[in-house]
């Protein structure tokens, strides 16, 4: 498994708190790397340390300087949160396309399979409170239209939405 894909695989909360990571990275590597370009400041007693240019806005020069180096990291970030999401939505967008298409029950059983990711028949049939008929042929007829899968697990099923 590739490196992005495992980021692809993340939750929202740990793609967010990734992406803002990489926010503050790029935003210190920028204010590093332009201070020497943008700053010509030297006065010989005072020795030009990084942090004196974060979010300061005494002068030109600095406001400068952050800005750019703000704008650069929310520019990174933004093409980070892009890769990250990439085919996610086309598969979320090929699900709820199908979902247009189906009976009532069929849309209950889609989203509460997309909500478990994973779940038996057994506690698919608990939560609808439906008859094991009925699930058993709900299922086989979203599995037959390529919604979901449906894995032996001893006397039941495991039942998930299927990747493309």
């Amino acid at each position: 498994m590739s490196f992005l894909t495992k980021i692809k695989a993340l939750d929202y909360v740990t793609k967010i708190g990734l992406i803002l990571v990489v926010m503050v990275g790029c935003y210190l590597l920028f204010i590093w790397i332009l201070s020497p370009v943008l700053i010509k400041t030297n006065i010989p007693a005072h020795g030009v340390r990084m942090g004196d240019h974060i979010m300061t806005f005494s002068n030109q020069e600095q406001i400068v300087l952050n800005l750019v180096a703000t704008l650069l990291a929310i520019i990174i970030s933004i093409a980070a949160w892009l890769l990250m999401k990439g085919n996610s939505l086309k598969q979320e967008n090929e699900v709820e396309i199908m979902k247009r298409a189906l009976s009532p029950d069929e849309k209950k059983m889609v989203e509460e399979v997309q909500k478990a990711g994973e779940i038996t028949q057994d506690s698919l049939r608990f939560r609808l409170d439906w008859s094991k008929a009925k699930v058993s042929a709900i299922l086989l007829q979203l599995d037959r239209m390529n919604l979901v899968q449906r894995e032996r697990q001893g006397k039941t099923y495991n039942v998930f939405i299927k990747k493309k």
